[in-house]
């Protein structure tokens, strides 16, 4: 790899000198810490919006039918994502690196640009196949087969 000190720390020996903590351990227990604190934040999340929905947990078998209800699991699968992978890893970044957090989880440019236009392709050839592969389930319970 080819180190351009201009476009960043892009080589394998200056990561030692971009580290707070410089410990493996210590750098897992911070990050266990930190997954373990944003499984508890949203496990609060999700309670207040479940009760906000005015959802309780003895009826959840019987509102999976609710059109509401799917919407609010759609809300709180969406904040589960941020808060599980987003948070801690933004925390862990800003809590281990000197210099540019974000820059060490990826969040910089491609290498070529021809990879944005990759990105896109993928995207719209992505959408049919996933649509075919998982096809859409009943609200009636049914699995879509007739008898």
């Amino acid at each position: 790899m080819v180190c351009r000190p201009k476009s960043g720390p892009q080589c394998a020996n200056d990561m030692p000198n971009n580290l707070k903590i410089r410990s493996p351990w210590s750098q897992l227990a911070l990050f266990l810490a930190l997954l373990g604190a944003s499984l508890i934040i949203l496990i609060l999340v999700a309670g207040v919006i479940y009760n906000a929905a005015g959802y309780t947990g003895s009826h959840i078998d019987t509102t999976m039918s609710d059109p509401r209800m799917i919407a609010t699991l759609k809300w709180i699968q969406a904040l589960s994502t941020v808060i599980v992978f987003g948070i801690p890893a933004y925390f862990y970044a800003r809590a281990t690196f000197t210099n540019r957090p974000l820059y060490h989880l990826g969040l910089r440019p491609a290498v070529k640009s021809s990879f944005y236009l990759l990105a896109i392709i993928l995207l719209l050839i992505s959408f049919p196949l996933a649509e075919q592969a998982v096809p859409p389930a009943n609200l009636d319970g049914s699995n879509g087969k007739r008898q």
